[in-house]
């Protein structure tokens, strides 16, 4: 037998009982079949009858407003039908219109002069709802007295009786259903709990026993037995009990776990650890609990100090090499190397993870974050692809994938699959920019200028001030030599909001350098290179402007640099061999 907590659910419980609508749309007053012709012409039946589907019909589909609209119009045509006073207290409840719901029951039960069950509980569960206990146990003395044989109702008065503290009616009602129905758990489990909440420990203890008596082979009673004694202030009492727990199954990891967390509030943190290692090494233990136990208290925590991390990591492996073929044990032992910035060993563990399953969007979402971060593009690429084979619906995968393949300079491929990510995308807006920004580089490096712009246009279009949109498009320009007044605006916007920027300052610079003003654009380009200081491009970009200024052997020492510093600049080596700039 076991016990319903209902207390807790009410609005539940009301969900499950509006579902039960056929057996009360027939029936009316005592419950008895009945002739609507009896008491109503033939057009008023038959109005009756629509009004009543109809409201049923829109009560399937959710649509309760109009289901009370029409349930309401019912029973203006038939005012002393008890079904359709149910049925208006149930759309009520779900507009939250309680006290209507109230009326509307109160009725229901009314006409039909306490005889259906279910109106009684639907009342009840609104009483409850609105903590009023007197009237809700009224309700359930009513239904215990007509049906003595169901022992949910002694459950449901017993709840009432505990949410108003009256612990010693809720014993009495406990009490009678051991008289009525025999032993069980269940009851003795409430109680006991009573008992607790009352201070009554050597009656709670005593009820423990009983259980103990009945089965004593379940460890769960001597945990329940133990835990009392430590709620009563008997520490020495719930050790012995511990001791003899462990003595009698000394691999039953929920003893281990417990006795880990009584050694934890005792302050022995080195006993708690060592039984949390044997708990961690415990097959039988649900691998879910370990993790529980990781997360909760340590990957979860904003900061751990090295002797926590350490510990971490103890238990982590422990757990990986207990459950080896679990899935979910590597990818959290990855998850704490990720957070660790291990980058290279938490790929290791997802990868063996989706070996195991390869159905966990999050565990692939990490190992791409993990080759974003190694700046590993072509894993990155390759583990991408293999992810939408799982996951076609998902944008990110698609954008990552693109990431990659722009990087690797694959741009009509990184186009096809951007273009593709897009179509999947709804209601992302920094994930959306982040696809124009990158469809515009991916056409841009395949010299279709017109898509690239329209795509930087657009990501602009979502916000205005996005500092990556605004360098990359007014940079991009001035290598075309087009729109050089917007793209001077665009960049200074990026300075105005990051002025320290590296890459801002170039970009701003050689804009400056593309519209003949050589003077300034040396300081903008000589600011980011004293921030950069081995970048090939800024390293060139400021030998040109030196060369435009005249200073042409300081010219060749920049290009030099550049050259030192890895530039694939078609015109680079002409440059330093002429001693000018190459146009």
């Amino acid at each position: 037998m076991k016990i319903k907590y209902y207390l807790y659910a009410p609005v539940l419980c009301l969900l499950m009982l509006s579902c039960k609508t056929g057996q009360h749309a027939q029936k009316g007053g005592s419950g008895n079949p009945h002739s609507f012709t009896e008491r109503i012409s033939s057009y008023k039946q038959a109005n009756f009858d629509k009004q009543y589907f109809d409201g049923i019909q829109e009560k399937m589909v959710g649509n309760y407003q109009n289901a009370l609209h029409n349930f309401e119009e019912a029973a203006k045509t038939d005012a002393n039908n008890a079904a359709v006073y149910y049925e208006i207290a149930n759309a009520d409840v779900q507009l939250n219109h309680i006290a209507d719901a109230e009326k509307a029951g109160e009725k229901a039960v009314n006409l039909d002069n306490g005889q259906n069950k279910w109106y009684i509980l639907q009342l009840s569960d609104i009483y409850r709802f609105e903590k009023k206990w007197p009237q809700a146990a009224a309700l359930y003395d009513r239904l215990i007295k007509s049906d003595p044989d169901d022992p949910e109702n002694y459950f449901r008065l017993a709840a009432i009786d505990e949410a108003q503290n009256k612990n010693a009616d809720a014993l009495k009602v406990y009490e009678k259903v051991e008289e009525t129905f025999g032993k069980s758990e269940d009851v003795t489990v409430q109680k006991l709990n009573i008992y607790i909440a009352m201070g009554k420990y050597d009656k709670a203890i005593s009820e423990i026993n009983k259980l103990i008596d009945a089965d004593p082979a379940n460890t769960r009673y001597y945990q329940l037995l133990a835990d009392t004694w430590m709620k009563s202030g008997n520490e020495a009492k719930a050790m012995e009990v511990y001791d003899q727990l462990m003595l009698k199954n000394p691999n039953d990891g929920e003893t281990q776990l417990t006795l880990a967390e009584v050694y934890l509030k005792k302050g022995d943190n080195l006993k708690a650890f060592e039984m949390l290692k044997k708990a961690f090494a415990n097959k039988s233990l649900s691998i879910d609990n370990k993790i529980g136990i990781l997360y909760n208290n340590y990957l979860m925590q904003p900061k751990l100090d090295e002797e926590e991390k350490k510990d971490a990591y103890t238990l982590t492996e422990i757990m990986v090499n207990t459950h080896p073929g679990e899935a979910k044990a590597h990818a959290i032992y990855g998850d704490f190397l990720y957070q660790d910035k291990k980058y290279e060993q938490a790929r290791d563990q997802y990868r063996i993870s989706l070996e195991t399953k390869k159905s966990i969007f999050a565990v692939w979402q990490q190992l791409l974050s993990a080759d974003a971060e190694l700046k590993d593009y072509k894993s990155l690429a390759d583990e991408s692809e293999k992810a939408l084979d799982y996951f076609p619906n998902q944008p990110l995968v698609y954008f990552l994938d693109g990431v990659a393949n722009n990087q690797l300079k694959n741009y009509k491929k990184a186009a096809t699959i951007l273009e593709s990510g897009l179509n999947q995308l709804t209601d992302n807006k920094a994930l959306e920019i982040e696809f124009y920004n990158n469809l515009g580089e991916a056409y841009y490096r395949l010299n279709d200028y017109a898509k690239s712009d329209s795509y930087f246009d657009k990501a602009l279009d979502k916000d205005p001030n996005n500092t990556l949109a605004l360098n990359n498009y007014a940079y991009y320009l001035s290598v075309r030599d087009e729109k050089l007044d917007k793209a001077e605006e665009m960049s200074k916007k990026t300075l105005d909001k990051e002025p320290d920027n590296a890459s801002y300052l170039d970009t701003y610079g050689w804009i400056l350098y593309k519209r003949g003003k050589f003077e300034e654009a040396a300081k903008y380009i000589k600011q980011s290179l004293d921030k950069e200081k081995q970048s090939a491009e800024v390293n060139e970009h400021y030998g040109d402007v030196e060369f435009k200024l005249g200073s042409v052997d300081t010219a060749v020492e920049y290009w030099k640099y550049a050259k030192q510093y890895g530039s694939d600049s078609p015109t680079l080596d002409k440059k330093i061999a002429n001693h000018r700039i190459i146009e």
